[in-house]
Protein backbone atom coordinates (compact mmCIF):
# COMPACT_ATOMS: atom_id res chain seq x y z
CA UNK A 1 0.00 0.00 0.00
CA UNK A 2 1.23 3.16 -1.36
CA UNK A 3 1.36 6.35 1.57
CA UNK A 4 0.92 9.45 0.07
CA UNK A 5 2.39 12.75 2.58
CA UNK A 6 0.14 14.66 3.51
CA UNK A 7 -0.08 18.23 2.49
CA UNK A 8 -0.54 20.56 4.91
CA UNK A 9 -3.56 23.00 4.30
CA UNK A 10 -1.94 26.08 4.52
CA UNK A 11 -4.26 29.72 5.17
CA UNK A 12 -6.46 31.24 8.42
CA UNK A 13 -9.46 29.71 9.74
CA UNK A 14 -12.39 31.36 10.23
CA UNK A 15 -12.00 31.79 14.08
CA UNK A 16 -8.70 33.26 12.80
CA UNK A 17 -10.05 35.92 10.85
CA UNK A 18 -13.01 36.83 13.27
CA UNK A 19 -10.38 37.61 16.18
CA UNK A 20 -7.93 39.66 12.94
CA UNK A 21 -11.31 41.33 11.97
CA UNK A 22 -12.14 42.37 15.85
CA UNK A 23 -8.90 43.77 16.83
CA UNK A 24 -8.56 45.72 13.69
CA UNK A 25 -12.03 47.20 14.28
CA UNK A 26 -11.58 48.02 17.79
CA UNK A 27 -7.99 49.97 16.85
CA UNK A 28 -10.03 52.04 13.92
CA UNK A 29 -12.48 52.99 16.79
CA UNK A 30 -9.73 53.97 18.52
CA UNK A 31 -8.20 55.98 16.12
CA UNK A 32 -11.09 57.91 14.92
CA UNK A 33 -12.40 58.35 18.70
CA UNK A 34 -8.67 60.21 19.20
CA UNK A 35 -9.02 62.14 15.88
CA UNK A 36 -12.31 63.39 16.15
CA UNK A 37 -11.47 64.61 19.78
CA UNK A 38 -8.68 66.39 18.38
CA UNK A 39 -10.95 67.98 15.52
CA UNK A 40 -13.98 68.75 18.48
CA UNK A 41 -10.54 70.55 20.49
CA UNK A 42 -9.52 72.61 18.06
CA UNK A 43 -12.82 74.04 16.53
CA UNK A 44 -13.47 74.93 20.47
CA UNK A 45 -10.09 76.86 20.60
CA UNK A 46 -10.79 78.68 17.52
CA UNK A 47 -13.99 79.41 18.25
CA UNK A 48 -12.87 80.81 21.99
CA UNK A 49 -10.24 82.76 19.99
CA UNK A 50 -12.30 84.26 17.77
CA UNK A 51 -14.38 85.49 21.21
CA UNK A 52 -11.62 87.20 22.72
CA UNK A 53 -10.37 88.51 19.32
CA UNK A 54 -13.99 89.92 19.14
CA UNK A 55 -14.07 91.12 22.90
CA UNK A 56 -10.42 92.51 22.58
CA UNK A 57 -11.58 94.71 19.71
CA UNK A 58 -14.75 96.10 21.77
CA UNK A 59 -12.40 97.04 24.35
CA UNK A 60 -10.08 98.69 21.47
CA UNK A 61 -12.41 100.86 20.34
CA UNK A 62 -13.83 101.91 23.69
CA UNK A 63 -10.61 102.82 25.23
CA UNK A 64 -9.69 104.82 21.70
CA UNK A 65 -13.02 106.49 22.08
CA UNK A 66 -13.40 107.25 25.56
CA UNK A 67 -9.11 108.52 26.12
CA UNK A 68 -9.68 111.32 23.83
CA UNK A 69 -12.94 112.56 25.52
CA UNK A 70 -13.59 116.38 24.28
CA UNK A 71 -15.57 118.73 26.65
CA UNK A 72 -17.26 120.19 23.41
CA UNK A 73 -21.33 120.17 23.15
CA UNK A 74 -22.80 119.70 19.97
CA UNK A 75 -26.13 120.81 17.86
CA UNK A 76 -29.24 118.21 17.95
CA UNK A 77 -30.26 119.14 14.22
CA UNK A 78 -33.14 120.62 15.48
CA UNK A 79 -32.25 124.21 17.19
CA UNK A 80 -31.24 121.94 20.53
CA UNK A 81 -27.87 121.35 22.39
CA UNK A 82 -26.21 118.17 22.98
CA UNK A 83 -23.69 118.16 26.32
CA UNK A 84 -20.34 116.51 25.40
CA UNK A 85 -21.20 113.68 27.14
CA UNK A 86 -24.69 112.12 27.66
CA UNK A 87 -25.96 108.85 29.26
CA UNK A 88 -29.20 107.37 31.25
CA UNK A 89 -30.46 104.11 31.05
CA UNK A 90 -32.93 105.11 28.51
CA UNK A 91 -30.67 106.59 26.04
CA UNK A 92 -27.02 105.11 24.75
CA UNK A 93 -23.65 106.47 25.17
CA UNK A 94 -23.14 109.50 23.33
CA UNK A 95 -20.42 111.98 23.61
CA UNK A 96 -17.87 114.07 21.41
CA UNK A 97 -14.36 113.16 21.31
CA UNK A 98 -11.08 114.20 19.37
CA UNK A 99 -9.94 113.09 16.13
CA UNK A 100 -6.85 113.83 14.27
CA UNK A 101 -7.03 111.42 11.20
CA UNK A 102 -10.87 110.36 10.91
CA UNK A 103 -11.84 114.02 10.40
CA UNK A 104 -12.30 116.81 7.79
CA UNK A 105 -10.74 119.26 10.12
CA UNK A 106 -7.76 116.97 10.33
CA UNK A 107 -6.97 116.60 6.83
CA UNK A 108 -7.47 120.59 6.36
CA UNK A 109 -4.42 120.84 8.98
CA UNK A 110 -6.91 121.26 11.85
CA UNK A 111 -7.93 118.94 15.05
CA UNK A 112 -11.23 117.83 14.68
CA UNK A 113 -13.96 116.42 16.79
CA UNK A 114 -16.01 113.72 16.28
CA UNK A 115 -19.48 112.34 17.28
CA UNK A 116 -19.91 108.98 18.30
CA UNK A 117 -22.49 106.95 20.60
CA UNK A 118 -22.77 103.25 21.76
CA UNK A 119 -25.95 101.71 21.95
CA UNK A 120 -26.45 98.03 23.77
CA UNK A 121 -29.71 96.89 21.49
CA UNK A 122 -30.67 93.52 22.52
CA UNK A 123 -27.77 91.57 23.09
CA UNK A 124 -25.13 93.32 20.46
CA UNK A 125 -22.99 96.45 21.38
CA UNK A 126 -23.38 98.90 18.47
CA UNK A 127 -21.00 101.66 17.70
CA UNK A 128 -22.57 104.78 15.83
CA UNK A 129 -20.82 107.79 14.41
CA UNK A 130 -22.07 110.86 12.74
CA UNK A 131 -20.13 112.19 9.85
CA UNK A 132 -20.13 115.81 11.42
CA UNK A 133 -20.40 117.22 15.06
CA UNK A 134 -23.09 119.64 14.80
CA UNK A 135 -25.70 117.67 12.76
CA UNK A 136 -28.08 118.11 10.42
CA UNK A 137 -31.89 117.32 10.86
CA UNK A 138 -31.17 114.84 8.10
CA UNK A 139 -27.55 113.13 9.83
CA UNK A 140 -27.74 109.32 9.86
CA UNK A 141 -24.97 107.73 11.46
CA UNK A 142 -22.96 104.79 10.61
CA UNK A 143 -23.52 101.55 12.31
CA UNK A 144 -20.77 99.11 13.25
CA UNK A 145 -21.84 95.82 15.23
CA UNK A 146 -18.40 95.51 17.92
CA UNK A 147 -19.94 92.39 19.74
CA UNK A 148 -22.49 90.01 20.26
CA UNK A 149 -23.93 87.69 23.08
CA UNK A 150 -23.44 90.59 25.40
CA UNK A 151 -25.50 90.42 28.20
CA UNK A 152 -24.70 93.76 30.34
CA UNK A 153 -23.24 96.89 29.48
CA UNK A 154 -23.45 99.35 32.16
CA UNK A 155 -21.69 102.94 32.96
CA UNK A 156 -20.61 105.00 36.08
CA UNK A 157 -19.64 108.70 36.28
CA UNK A 158 -17.56 110.34 39.03
CA UNK A 159 -18.45 113.79 39.05
CA UNK A 160 -16.47 117.13 41.01
CA UNK A 161 -17.34 116.10 44.43
CA UNK A 162 -16.30 112.03 44.30
CA UNK A 163 -19.76 110.69 44.01
CA UNK A 164 -20.10 107.66 41.12
CA UNK A 165 -23.71 108.74 39.26
CA UNK A 166 -25.55 106.26 37.24
CA UNK A 167 -26.49 108.92 34.01
CA UNK A 168 -24.79 112.18 32.82
CA UNK A 169 -24.95 115.23 33.02
CA UNK A 170 -26.12 114.35 37.12
CA UNK A 171 -29.73 114.82 37.72
CA UNK A 172 -29.31 116.94 40.37
CA UNK A 173 -27.38 119.49 38.31
CA UNK A 174 -28.49 122.03 35.85
CA UNK A 175 -28.05 120.69 32.42
CA UNK A 176 -27.08 124.03 30.79
CA UNK A 177 -24.40 124.79 32.92
CA UNK A 178 -23.18 120.92 32.43
CA UNK A 179 -22.90 120.85 28.27
CA UNK A 180 -19.51 120.76 27.83
CA UNK A 181 -18.37 119.02 31.38
CA UNK A 182 -16.98 115.54 31.41
CA UNK A 183 -16.50 113.48 34.70
CA UNK A 184 -13.43 112.75 36.67
CA UNK A 185 -13.71 109.17 35.43
CA UNK A 186 -15.81 106.62 33.89
CA UNK A 187 -16.30 103.05 34.79
CA UNK A 188 -17.32 100.35 32.35
CA UNK A 189 -18.74 96.91 33.16
CA UNK A 190 -19.50 94.44 30.29
CA UNK A 191 -20.83 90.79 30.75
CA UNK A 192 -20.53 88.68 28.29
CA UNK A 193 -19.86 84.83 27.75
CA UNK A 194 -16.57 84.69 28.82
CA UNK A 195 -17.17 86.45 32.07
CA UNK A 196 -17.99 90.28 33.83
CA UNK A 197 -14.97 92.99 32.52
CA UNK A 198 -14.98 96.44 34.30
CA UNK A 199 -12.50 99.07 33.39
CA UNK A 200 -11.74 102.64 34.38
CA UNK A 201 -10.70 105.72 32.18
CA UNK A 202 -9.84 108.58 33.14
CA UNK A 203 -11.91 111.62 32.14
CA UNK A 204 -10.99 115.68 32.11
CA UNK A 205 -10.66 117.22 35.18
CA UNK A 206 -13.70 119.42 35.11
CA UNK A 207 -12.73 121.67 32.22
CA UNK A 208 -14.31 124.25 31.17
CA UNK A 209 -14.58 124.48 27.45
CA UNK A 210 -15.10 127.99 25.48
CA UNK A 211 -14.50 127.47 21.67
CA UNK A 212 -13.95 131.47 21.65
CA UNK A 213 -10.58 131.50 23.45
CA UNK A 214 -7.79 132.16 20.80
CA UNK A 215 -4.91 129.24 21.44
CA UNK A 216 -2.38 132.27 21.96
CA UNK A 217 -4.44 133.79 25.01
CA UNK A 218 -4.76 130.32 26.53
CA UNK A 219 -0.79 129.46 26.03
CA UNK A 220 -0.23 133.11 27.72
CA UNK A 221 -2.44 132.15 30.43
CA UNK A 222 -0.78 128.74 30.80
CA UNK A 223 2.49 129.93 30.65
CA UNK A 224 1.86 132.45 33.43
CA UNK A 225 0.15 130.15 35.75
CA UNK A 226 3.09 127.31 35.62
CA UNK A 227 5.84 130.17 36.30
CA UNK A 228 3.67 131.57 39.37
CA UNK A 229 3.39 127.98 40.59
CA UNK A 230 6.14 125.89 39.74
CA UNK A 231 9.69 126.75 41.53
CA UNK A 232 12.22 127.26 39.72
CA UNK A 233 14.85 124.16 40.29
CA UNK A 234 18.45 125.57 41.41
CA UNK A 235 20.98 125.82 39.07
CA UNK A 236 23.89 123.50 40.22
CA UNK A 237 27.42 125.13 40.76
CA UNK A 238 30.14 123.25 38.60
CA UNK A 239 34.03 123.40 39.90
CA UNK A 240 36.48 123.52 37.45
CA UNK A 241 38.52 120.68 39.77
CA UNK A 242 35.30 118.48 39.38
CA UNK A 243 35.51 116.00 37.13
CA UNK A 244 32.97 115.51 34.31
CA UNK A 245 32.58 111.80 32.69
CA UNK A 246 31.47 111.41 29.24
CA UNK A 247 30.20 108.72 27.50
CA UNK A 248 31.78 108.66 23.96
CA UNK A 249 31.17 105.67 21.48
CA UNK A 250 33.50 103.30 20.06
CA UNK A 251 35.91 104.53 17.09
CA UNK A 252 34.65 101.76 14.89
CA UNK A 253 31.00 102.68 15.59
CA UNK A 254 31.92 106.79 14.16
CA UNK A 255 34.02 105.38 11.57
CA UNK A 256 30.76 103.22 10.15
CA UNK A 257 29.12 106.69 10.43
Amino acid sequence: MDCKPRIRQQGFTLIELLIAMSIAAVISLMAYQSIDASVRSNQILERHQQDLRQVQSAWWWLEQDLMQLAPRAVSDGLGGTLPALAYRTDIPLEFSRFSVADSPLAQAGRYGVLRVAYLFEGSELIRLQWPVSDRAPDSQPSRRVLLQDVQQFALRFLDQNGQWQSSWPPVNQTPASLNNRLPKALEVSMQTAQGEVRRLFAGVDWLDFNPYTTATSAAENSSDTSSESTPQAPTPEVNATDSIEVSVPPPELLDAN
